[in-house]
């Protein structure tokens, strides 16, 4: 009703900053969960990764798709606005495609061993990826290719992502952290979009921006999976060295 009042009064560009605002005060109130006493609570073994590190870079992939959700979806909504071809309707339909593909392929994923982390990764790539295809395409064929990629990629990632909540964050700290999580995720979303209102984007400055972005955050990703690698294996050689004297 509030939007919709908004929308009425002052237009599609009041009712958006108003959306902003009541996310970054959603995300403001979401931060200032407390945390719930650590008494009882088993420590964290020696070599062990913290559940809030485990989560991080999981999040900053969930967090790139969801801005670049926000800012895509706003570049074509505004490039469609006046567009009544066949074009258009391919390109609206291709977002619930790839959202139900995306549910269909994600347990399957899961049943086969993949593991979340890769399923993350495999989906900031095929996000990439559209947006490389998107760009070559050009504006028509392009903008069904980015739709259907990045909404097959954000539904599967947002499965894989609950998922890696759920095992490394504990039961009594679980609630807290899937509504931080939630706010970061939203505001993110808004972030994306109000560039596209606020900035006048077009559709290829946009292909440009989430290829940059995604760029960065499988760059990062890729580099800390080498660390935590680098990081079990000498783990694995201090216990052997450890284990050697006593076998002797």
């Amino acid at each position: 009703i509030v939007a919709a009042v908004a929308l009425r009064v002052g237009g599609a560009s009041v009712a958006l900053l108003l959306a902003a605002a009541l996310h970054v005060g959603a995300g403001a109130l979401a931060g200032r969960c407390r945390a719930e006493s650590n008494a009882g609570r088993a420590p964290i073994a020696e070599g062990a990764v913290p559940p809030a590190v485990a989560i991080r870079i999981p999040l900053a992939i969930m967090a790139t798709l969801r801005a670049a959700t926000g800012l895509l979806w706003l570049v074509l909504a505004f490039a469609l606005t006046a567009d009544r071809s066949l074009i258009a309707a391919l390109v609206v339909l291709a977002v619930p495609i790839g959202s139900f593909s995306g549910t269909y392929v994600s347990p399957r994923l899961r049943r086969n061993g993949v593991e979340e982390n890769l399923i993350l990764a495999g989906c900031a790539t095929l996000a990439l990826g559209a947006t490389a295809v998107a760009a070559i395409l050009g504006a028509r064929g392009g903008m069904i290719a980015i739709a259907l990629g990045v909404a097959l990629a954000s539904s599967v990632a947002r499965h894989a992502f609950d998922s890696i909540v759920q095992r490394e964050i504990t039961d009594d700290q679980r609630t807290r952290v899937f509504a931080r999580c939630e706010a970061t995720l939203q505001l993110a979303w808004v972030g994306g979009a109000l560039v596209a209102t606020a900035g006048a984007v077009n559709a290829p400055a946009a292909y440009v921006a989430v290829a940059v972005a995604f760029s960065g955050v499988l760059s990062v990703t890729a580099v800390r999976s080498r660390r935590v690698r680098l990081a079990a294996a000498a783990m694995l050689r201090a216990d052997d060295l450890q284990r050697q004297p006593a076998a002797a």
